[in-house]
């Protein structure tokens, strides 16, 4: 859509016709680029697939093109408004519909470069030491329009990795109003059996990281609770919630284990007392000793 639009307004920009007609095709301009300014909001380019080029290259040749229409569509408008044929209201009414699609079109270039930053800045930073100043002057402006719309230009920030797993770790651990844990619980149901492992020790890294890994067991006991036929089969079969248990009290009971253990066993190894005790359980065994 944005490129048929913008095709359109290039098409009709330099077409020679009377002054009625212009005008006309200054309305008709103006729609169009208010159309491509919403489109533009928030879109990054999606260049087609399958012609050999890569995506990144493709991307930067797209934007590199919507950016040059709208450059060339800027410098339509001015040589337009210096030209002195035009007199009195005519003039004045000429003025106001290319000071209008000049607005537009500038912020269509800042929505376009704020959609793709990591693809467009390249093309774009260089306007900005442009020897002609019109020019330079309506970078600055597509650029100052990028930063009052709040732009921190993510996709350059040295913690970018790090910034989309902090929001990924954010979607997994997401919790509604009664406590569930919608992601996490679709996560279960879906991941096979094959990867359960895998998925215990993520989950549980990740939900005890946010200090939730208590909402984690909650959900993940209730649900094992609520499919279990028997009292005897809870938390002996080979489901997440047991895998979750268990690297649990892999993790968190082995520390709690040597406290508790460690000082007996040491008095039980060091005292002569205990030398002469045998602690064999297996009565067979016991009776070769």
């Amino acid at each position: 859509m944005v490129e048929y639009l913008t095709d359109w307004v290039m098409g009709t920009s330099n077409q020679a016709a009377d002054e009625d007609v212009k005008c006309l095709t200054r309305d008709l301009d103006q729609a169009s680029m208010e159309a491509v300014v919403s489109l533009l909001a928030g879109l990054p380019l999606q260049p087609e697939e399958g012609d050999g080029v890569e995506l990144m290259e493709a991307k930067s040749q797209l934007f590199l093109k919507y950016f040059t229409l709208f450059m060339n569509l800027l410098n339509d408008c001015s040589e337009v408004e210096d030209d002195g044929t035009q007199t009195g209201g005519r003039k004045r009414g000429m003025s106001r519909r290319l000071a209008s699609l000049r607005h537009c079109t500038v912020l269509a270039m800042s929505n376009l470069l704020n959609a793709n930053v990591d693809s467009g800045l390249m093309h774009s930073i260089g306007l900005g030491y442009h020897k002609d100043l019109q020019t330079r002057a309506t970078f600055m402006e597509v650029l100052t329009k990028i930063l009052q719309q709040g732009t921190e230009f993510d996709t350059l920030a040295e913690t970018v990795l790090a910034d989309r797993f902090e929001r990924l770790v954010e979607l997994v651990t997401m919790m509604g109003d009664q406590g569930e844990l919608p992601i996490a619980m679709a996560l279960a149901n879906v991941v096979p059996c094959s990867q359960w492992d895998e998925l215990a020790r993520v989950l549980v890294t990740l939900f005890d990281s946010r200090h939730l890994l208590y909402q984690l067991l909650w959900n993940m006991f209730s649900k094992e609770v609520e499919l279990a036929d028997s009292m005897q089969t809870l938390f002996r079969g080979n489901s997440l919630a047991s895998k979750i248990m268990t690297f649990c009290f892999k993790v968190y009971g082995a520390t709690y284990l040597q406290k508790l253990l460690e000082p007996l066993l040491r008095l039980i190894i060091t005292s002569p007392e205990w030398q002469h005790v045998s602690f064999e359980v297996d009565s067979s065994r016991f009776a070769s000793i």
